[in-house]
């Protein structure tokens, strides 16, 4: 309701109870964000960081997201720097956010190395956000890049191959 010290207010209870869990900290980092309180977000994404016991790949992955819709790309390029050093896996959807921040802020060129990632990252029935696909090939093609969107295409004929085998095998 746009009162950010209650926000705050209900986050150190439910602290004190000892009910923090992944979906409360997803909460709360949304929370901050519709409040414009990036600050209070990463710090919210700080205390997770040291406190969590389960990793849970959509906290960052929000953070990650706000960051790519504010234009703030290093930060989240940051955030999955870190990620890859702590030895965990960033998914599609790491990599979609970063591509859609790319795309949206010019930076067509990085754009298309994080599609290229998206696609790898894809699981089965998961797609890419269209709007970083269609960004990425137009990119390329304007620039007359025809071996790299040759690529991205043969990457997602390989991925769309490798759906509907597992399909198969899942039918059998």
């Amino acid at each position: 309701m746009g009162k950010k010290n209650d926000v705050y207010r209900i986050w150190n209870k439910l602290k004190n109870r000892g009910k923090v869990n992944s979906s409360s900290y997803l909460s709360m980092i949304c929370g901050l964000e519709k409040l414009d309180d990036i600050d209070g977000a990463e710090k919210i994404f700080a205390e997770w960081e040291v406190n969590h016991i389960y990793f849970d790949i959509r906290i960052p992955n929000l953070l990650i997201a706000i960051y790519c819709r504010k234009g703030d790309l290093e930060k989240a390029e940051s955030i999955i720097k870190r990620l890859l050093e702590s030895g965990k896996r960033p998914n599609f959807r790491t990599w979609d956010h970063l591509a859609v921040g790319y795309c949206s802020h010019d930076q067509m060129e990085k754009a298309v190395e994080a599609l290229k990632k998206v696609i790898l990252a894809c699981e089965p029935r998961l797609k890419t956000h269209i709007y970083s696909l269609a960004s990425c090939v137009d990119y390329l093609q304007s620039n007359g890049d025809a071996e790299r969107e040759q690529e991205i295409k043969r990457l997602l004929a390989s991925s769309q191959q490798s759906m509907k085998s597992l399909k198969t095998a899942l039918e059998v």
